[in-house]
């Protein structure tokens, strides 16, 4: 395999990365009852951080991230600087995040 398939493969799971990171968010809004599913469906993934992660600055700057770099990986004329294993690295902070968003939401024990 030359360099040349790598580079795509690189480019593909960093896209791969930014395209999880909507569904998640998406998922997240609707289980949350944050807006309708068809209010959700219409925004872009920027408004959905902004608009959902406003105030949680954590959550707001690993998803922009995740979001900034997996651009970077889209686009023909990339940023050189943007890193998979960077994005992977913001990517799982978010995810925990979301993980423990959810078990607050049912605890399975409370006061």
């Amino acid at each position: 395999m030359c360099f040349h398939q790598n580079q795509n493969f690189t480019d593909l799971a960093a896209t791969g990365y930014r395209s999880a990171l909507e569904i998640l968010i998406k998922d997240y809004a609707l289980d949350f009852n944050l807006d309708t599913q068809e209010q959700i469906s219409k925004l872009n993934l920027n408004n959905v951080i902004s608009k959902y992660f406003k105030n949680e600055n954590d959550a707001l700057i690993s998803a922009d991230v995740v979001r900034i770099m997996g651009n970077s990986f889209t686009h023909w004329d990339k940023d050189q600087d943007a890193s998979l294993d960077e994005i992977k690295y913001y990517m799982h902070i978010f995810i925990n995040y979301i993980e423990m968003k959810l078990r607050l939401k049912t605890p399975p024990a409370s006061r």
